[in-house]
């Protein structure tokens, strides 16, 4: 009579550790799934990040170098702005003033290896200025444009305006 009483439990505990047995199962696939996909996305998102912050820093640059010399920046805009406009401006020999302003390939807000040696996932990046508007070189609004481009084949664009107004003393 003892045996029988015995046969229910131990059924009972059988279905017990089966039923805990498939939810662990089910616990274990759905975290080993959630793993794999925030594999996938870390290195887009440190891609991202690692752009983000070396774009602040070449925008920082270049803001600088603009308020160091501004009158430098004018001058090389608007002969730029002139000579594709169609302008004849040919009175002035290479190297152009916007050239020299921006300093090509031998500063670091275009493209300089040295500064790109320690960014492995770095291919190219280049900074562009935009002068929005200007009243007789008194107030300014200057577009600064970063654009970097990932070896992982990602390009990324990052923008900042800044304004500036100038008082006469």
């Amino acid at each position: 009579m003892k045996k029988l009483a015995n046969s229910p439990r131990k059924a009972m505990a059988i279905v017990v550790v089966v039923i805990f047995a498939a939810v662990l199962l089910v616990l274990g696939g759905s975290y080993i799934e959630t793993v794999r996909q925030v594999q996938t996305s870390n290195p887009k998102e440190l891609d991202r990040i690692q752009a983000n912050f070396f774009a602040q820093g070449i925008q920082k640059l270049a803001i600088l170098k603009f308020k160091r010399f501004p009158a430098d920046f004018y001058h090389g805009y608007l002969h730029e702005k002139a000579r594709l406009a169609g302008e004849s401006v040919s009175n002035i020999t290479p190297p152009k003033p916007w050239d020299i302003f921006l300093g090509k390939d031998n500063t670091p807000l275009q493209n300089s290896s040295a500064l790109k040696a320690g960014l492995s996932t770095l291919s190219k990046y280049s900074t562009n200025y935009s002068l929005i508007s200007n009243k007789d070189y008194t107030q300014d609004v200057i577009e600064i444009q970063v654009t970097v481009d990932m070896k992982t084949g990602m390009e990324y664009q990052f923008k900042t305006e800044i304004g500036a107004t100038r008082v006469a003393l």
